[in-house]
């Protein structure tokens, strides 16, 4: 799935912020198909439910791309299931990680000319919502 939104470059001028999603249920096949398949020249930011990680409980992506892990993911690795993928190509000042303190969400606000916005990815199982709450609770803080 591709998602485009309006963003304002600093010469005033519309452009687009590209977002592909999927969720490549833990298969290093799909992960590394996806990332194949990624052009950073076409798309922005990824977000990923469900991410390949390997025996030293990292993902895997290709040099165009910052790893973006839910914070959780340093204290129990096992339990990620979000992640994001933020192209090199857009500033790191002009982007940050919002902590939701879930290992199911992964958040970034990026700074546009016309303001920030929040980019969230949340994996849902249907059973626990906990990290739905915790999406919720972090656009509210962050805004």
């Amino acid at each position: 799935m591709t998602q485009q939104c309006a963003t304002s470059t600093n010469n005033g001028r519309i452009a687009q912020l590209s977002i592909h999603q999927q969720n490549v249920n833990k298969s290093l096949i799909a992960q590394s198909d996806l990332l194949h398949r990624l052009d950073p020249s076409t798309y922005d930011i990824c977000v990923i439910q469900e991410p390949y990680l390997d025996h030293n409980h990292n993902s895997h992506a290709t040099p165009h791309w910052y790893t973006i892990y839910p914070k959780e993911h340093y204290v129990e690795p096992s339990k990620t299931r979000s992640l994001m993928l933020v192209n090199k190509r857009i500033a790191t000042d002009a982007w940050m990680q919002i902590d939701c303190r879930s290992s199911d969400v992964t958040a970034v606000q990026v700074s546009t000319g016309l303001g920030s916005m929040v980019i969230v990815n949340t994996y849902s199982d249907n059973v626990c919502q906990e990290g739905m709450r915790r999406a919720v609770h972090a656009i509210k803080t962050s805004l």
